[in-house]
């Protein structure tokens, strides 16, 4: 019986301990400008660079997002390309009752991805962009 009380009292300690460091831990992560929850900040989209001898070529992962939500621009001065936009939850199609969901993993709302660009791109032209099958390609010439 007092073996028991004895590990009890190690599990509680042990506990408390744990709990104590991760409460300086998320302290020091705050602290630092780290802030794990970010209901308001938008998710970022995978993206692919590839380049030949004359081209740059982008492309973004957007499945499930409409071409008409998607915002392309380039800040000349900065150097770099942001694609913003938005996409809906996904939602089952014509459900019969409650829905219950068990795993949600694919990101919705608002997006932004910023790339810097390469020195040798160039950006005083429109980029060529076009949007088929959720990815968006995008291509930029390299300067003379």
């Amino acid at each position: 019986m007092l073996l028991q009380e004895e590990h009890r009292t190690m599990q509680r300690h042990e506990i408390t301990s744990v709990h104590l460091q991760f409460g300086q831990w998320m302290g020091q992560a705050v602290r630092a400008g780290f802030h794990p929850i970010q209901p308001d900040s938008a998710w970022r989209p995978a993206v692919n660079i590839y380049e030949d001898d004359a081209n740059y070529c982008f492309v973004v992962d957007l499945a499930g997002v409409c071409k008409g939500d998607i915002d392309l621009s380039i800040n000349v001065d900065k150097n770099v390309m942001t694609i913003r936009g938005h996409r809906d939850s996904p939602c089952v199609p014509n459900p019969s009752g409650a829905i219950r969901v068990h795993v949600m993993e694919i990101n919705h709302g608002r997006f932004c991805r910023s790339i810097e660009l390469p020195g040798e791109a160039r950006t005083d032209d429109i980029p060529n962009a076009h949007f088929e099958n959720g990815l968006l390609w995008i291509t930029l010439p390299k300067k003379s």
